[in-house]
């Protein structure tokens, strides 16, 4: 597993990682500033009641027109030497315009400035498999910060003793549940019931003496 305490992005403020994002969208995917603005203002008006809203987007009759006004509103929001403040109001409509996985980069790299972690829940499907799940991930999270009181000092050692029993039992708790998705991932996935796992499991201790 891959563990990152810091980005390369740590020194920017939150406007300039937005914009780094940005540019790194469109020079990778081709999108043009014109298409992203439109998404960031169907985010935008999709989220946030029309009475709610300050922004005011364009209203020309002609619609490429329209989406090039918006866009340069965006570039404006991004700007370093325009002196223009990025809007609170439209901060969650921008990211969310992000197409999948990028969207998540950036939700991740925002949350690690918090010391927080971001994760995907998944939509539809089974709905006793997304509890799994969701029992698998507020598991993890109660474990991290368990474990994270231990840290606070920046080591585990004698004098996290007092602590140290709850941080096993949440530990312990995370590798009940992992082991549960493990069983519903062996069972509903690869069609093998619990006994024939236990059953190759034998084999392989046997095989290995």
């Amino acid at each position: 597993m891959r563990h990152r305490t810091h980005t390369d992005h740590d020194h920017l403020s939150l406007p300039q990682l937005l914009a780094v994002h940005f540019q790194r969208l469109l020079h990778e995917t081709g999108l043009s500033q014109e298409s992203f603005a439109r998404a960031v203002r169907e985010q935008h008006e999709r989220r946030v009641p029309p009475a709610a809203r300050t922004i005011e987007w364009s209203t020309r009759p002609d619609p490429i027109d329209c989406m090039k006004r918006d866009a340069e509103k965006v570039r404006r929001w991004l700007d370093d030497d325009v002196q223009a403040r990025f809007p609170l109001e439209v901060f969650e409509s921008f990211v969310m315009a992000f197409p999948d996985p990028r969207r998540l980069a950036l939700q991740q790299e925002i949350a690690a400035r918090a010391g927080l972690l971001v994760w995907p829940m998944p939509m539809g499907g089974d709905t006793q498999d997304c509890a799994e799940l969701g029992a698998l991930c507020e598991e993890a999270g109660e474990a991290i910060q368990s474990i994270s009181g231990l840290l606070a000092d920046g080591r585990i050692d004698e004098k996290d003793h007092h602590a140290a029993h709850a941080a096993l039992t949440e530990v312990d708790e995370l590798i009940a549940a992992a082991m549960a998705m493990r069983d519903r991932i062996q069972h509903q996935a690869l069609g093998r019931r619990r006994n024939d796992q236990a059953s190759e499991q034998s084999t392989s201790l046997r095989i290995a003496k």
